[in-house]
């Protein structure tokens, strides 16, 4: 018998890509235990604690464990061939994170800021510097809730605005172009340009107000102002209808 320990998968229920190789693992058929996985807080920024750092010093999820070997992205744990795709989803112009952090999020974006301050005041040397890269950002954030000008405020408010205008310009002109007329991205079966679509999409959906899947094609319209693209809308019921989808979605969307 093996005694190697399993795989771990970081993840939090919450956050968007840790989705991408929770889907795969259903979509290619492990078993539900092969995968150890571990929850990392980020709300209570968990993932800037010393004790996640020396695991993956980039500090976001999902980190995949395999034998010793860390992977500390998305990218790394799943790779595919239409890496175009993957690149475009991951860029910083359509992250489905920032508008999740955007105006409504002020609690997270707080006590996210106030556990880093936290960790910083006990840290050693070595430590304290990492966190000194992180604080501005987190520092600026949490500003726009608790000091900041009115100006800065909407600023702030006028670059989520631009940024969710880029997000519907993708689904309604670019996405299609990477689409099938049916089926998926990699075939009649999804593959990893798949997983990361369908994630990115899931979290894109719920901030257009859909907490289901029922519901994300009557709030992705409200959203775009129109129809979706044919291509899209069969996309998406393609992906309704997957045990990886229904799987990872089932208590709605993240």
């Amino acid at each position: 018998m093996s005694t190697e320990a399993k795989p771990t998968l970081y993840v939090f229920g919450p956050a968007v890509w840790p989705k991408v190789p929770e889907i795969a693992l259903v979509e290619l058929g492990y078993p539900a235990d092969a995968v150890e996985k571990k929850s990392v807080n980020l709300a209570a920024a968990e993932n800037l604690s010393p004790e996640f750092v020396k695991i993956s010093k980039p500090a976001t999820l999902p980190v995949l464990v395999v034998e010793g070997n860390t992977y500390p992205s998305t990218i790394d744990v799943n790779n595919g061939k239409h890496q175009a795709l993957i690149d475009a989803l991951h860029a910083d112009v359509i992250d489905p994170n920032f508008p999740f952090v955007g105006p409504r999020s002020g609690d997270f974006i707080c006590n996210r800021y106030q556990a880093v301050v936290g960790y910083h005041e006990t840290a050693d040397e070595e430590m304290k510097a990492y966190l000194a890269t992180k604080l501005p950002k987190l520092g600026y954030l949490n500003s726009l809730y608790t000091e900041a000008l009115a100006d800065k405020v909407q600023e702030f408010v006028n670059t989520s605005i631009a940024h969710m205008q880029r997000v519907d310009g993708f689904i309604l002109h670019t996405l299609p172009m990477y689409l099938p007329e049916s089926g998926f991205v990699e075939g009649a079966i999804p593959g990893e340009a798949d997983f990361h679509l369908a994630a990115w999409i899931a979290r894109i959906s719920l901030l257009s107000g859909a907490p289901t899947t029922a519901k994300i094609p009557e709030a992705l319209e409200k959203e775009l102002g129109q129809k979706l693209p044919e291509k899209v809308a069969s996309y998406l019921a393609a992906w309704a209808e997957r045990a990886g989808w229904k799987a990872v979605y089932a208590d709605g969307l993240h």
